[in-house]
């Protein structure tokens, strides 16, 4: 029975390691949309505009 607590102990503590590291990497998304907004938001508005303007005969 202690070698079963054991184990469950330490695939708990993986699936707390995984959280943390999934919670830092979405924090880390969060910071970066906020600070590049505009910028991001451009980029994605000038590839559309390119690929909408694509179709249009000159």
């Amino acid at each position: 029975m202690r070698n079963n607590s054991a184990f469950i102990k330490r695939k708990a503590q993986a699936t707390v390691e995984y959280l943390l590291l999934l919670a830092m990497v979405a924090g880390g998304v969060i910071i970066f949309f906020a600070l590049f907004y505009r910028k991001i938001v451009g980029v994605f508005f000038t590839i559309v505009g390119l690929v909408l303007g694509a179709g249009t005969p000159q």
